[in-house]
C-alpha cells in the first residue's frame, strides 16, 4: 500500500491478510509509517470479509445463484510485525517486494504469517534489495518477449 506523500515523496508499506488466523499484518520497512494508514485500510478490509462465527458466516439465502454472507461488525486484528529496516529515503517498494517474496516463500515451506522474523532478517537487507533493483529489468524483459511469442 502506498500512503502519505510528503515533500519527498510517499511511501510504501505491505498489509497481508492471513484468513486462517484471521489477522491482518503490517510490514512496515520505515518504523511504521504507515501505521494509522494500515489501519483503515484493514478495517475497511475486514468489512467485507467472512465473520469467524460460523453461524454468522452461513449462507443465508440464494436468489439468482448468489451468496450473500454475514460480514463481521468487529474491529479488524492488525498486528504490526517486525520488519527489516531500510537504510535510506527510496528503497521501500524494493523492500515490500522482496518481504512479500520472502513471505510467500516462507508460508509455502511451512511457516506462519507473522512468525517469520527470523526468515527475514536472513533474506531481506541492502543487499537483496540491491539485487532485486538489478532483477527487475530482466523480468520485465522477460514477460514483454513471452507476450511477443505469443
Amino acid at each position: 500500500m502506498q500512503w502519505g506523500s510528503t515533500s519527498q515523496g510517499s511511501h510504501w508499506s505491505l498489509l497481508v491478510y492471513d484468513s486462517v488466523q484471521r489477522k491482518f499484518f503490517y510490514y512496515d520497512s520505515h518504523q511504521g509509517s504507515n501505521r494509522r494508514a494500515a489501519m483503515r485500510l484493514a478495517h475497511k478490509l475486514s468489512a467485507v470479509l467472512p465473520s469467524p462465527d460460523k453461524k454468522e458466516s452461513k449462507k443465508l439465502k440464494k436468489s439468482e445463484g448468489q451468496s450473500v454472507v454475514v460480514v463481521k461488525s468487529t474491529p479488524p486484528v492488525l498486528v504490526e510485525v517486525q520488519c527489516p529496516q531500510q537504510t535510506n529515503g527510496y528503497d521501500c517498494g524494493l523492500y515490500l517486494l522482496c518481504v512479500a517474496k520472502e513471505l510467500a516463500l516462507a508460508h509455502a515451506s511451512g511457516l506462519k504469517i507473522g512468525k517469520c522474523w527470523e526468515h527475514l532478517k536472513k533474506q531481506v537487507s541492502p543487499k537483496s534489495t540491491a539485487a532485486m533493483r538489478d532483477q527487475i529489468p530482466a523480468w520485465i524483459a522477460s514477460v514483454a518477449s513471452e507476450k511477443k511469442t505469443r
